[in-house]
């Protein structure tokens, strides 16, 4: 077997181990890992992102069913409009989006605007949650309005980056003023649902669907792998401060962020 290859498959386990103890950056982290290391096309590889994230994330849900951390009424809210949303973006817009876009007198690839754009999300989340407050449990309710609100921003998002949001929708949560914990585990219900509506919309993308689209063995076997490291997490997540998981996710997707938008802007 490749060495690539074997790197691919442990990355993967740490991408689910990271999903488990985060709520999110499976998409994320798997985006790099599939163009990198599986030579996957940059739209397609939203499309496997997608899929493993979402059936990753149902595992995750599962696992934390008893530990009542689920904020069902904000998880459900939130991702109603975030999930529609998502899904008319992966297909109805995306598959309509050019591959060469023109701005002012230069061509730009698609693809290249999907990762730049991809990176830029996770830098500025990133410095969001490190410079933030740590939200703290209180029983108001948040707006329906609000909750509605940042459910469609982060479907447009996540639709166009091919991403579950997980690194959008946790900082939404606790802005919302969910603690960091419950925050993790609302959005690993909202990614699981989103993820696999958003997937089911690629069905209309002869370019993701069509011949030389998905490599279903790979991707079972990603799949696979990123779901056993989702349950590692899930248990490290119980043994570890809240505060630090912040801090830890906000540091990791910065460093892939800046990783891929100097890739794509050739600065190394």
């Amino acid at each position: 077997m490749d060495l690539i290859v074997i790197i691919g498959y442990f990355c993967s386990i740490l991408i689910g181990i990271v999903l488990g103890l985060v709520g999110g950056g499976g998409s994320i982290l798997s985006m790099p890992v599939l163009i990198y290391l599986f030579s996957v096309n940059e739209e397609v590889s939203t499309s496997y992102s997608l899929f493993i994230v979402g059936m990753s994330s149902l595992v995750g849900v599962l696992q934390r069913l008893k530990f009542n951390l689920l904020a069902i009424r904000e998880g459900i809210i939130f991702a109603i409009p975030s999930t529609i949303t998502a899904f008319f973006m992966r297909s109805l817009i995306m598959p309509n989006i050019p591959q060469e876009l023109h701005f002012f007198e230069s061509t730009v690839l698609k693809d290249t605007v999907i990762v730049i754009l991809l990176g830029v999300l996770m830098m500025f989340t990133s410095l969001k949650m490190l410079l933030g407050k740590d939200a703290t449990e209180n029983d108001k309710k948040t707006p329906l309005s609000l909750v509605i609100a940042l459910g469609i921003a982060v479907g447009v998002l996540a639709g166009f980056v091919g991403a579950g949001g997980g690194f959008l929708i946790v900082p939404a949560l606790i802005f919302m003023g969910l603690p960091i914990k419950k925050a993790i585990s609302t959005s690993m219900l909202v990614v699981t649902i989103q993820s696999c509506v958003a997937f089911m919309g690629d069905f209309n993308n002869p370019k993701i669907m069509g011949e030389g689209g998905l490599d279903w063995s790979l991707l079972l076997v990603l799949t696979a792998l990123t779901v056993g490291g989702v349950i590692l997490g899930g248990i490290f997540s119980k043994k570890i401060d809240g505060s630090v998981l912040k801090k830890g996710f906000g540091v990791l997707i910065l460093l892939v962020g800046g990783f891929l938008v100097m890739d794509k802007l050739h600065l190394f």
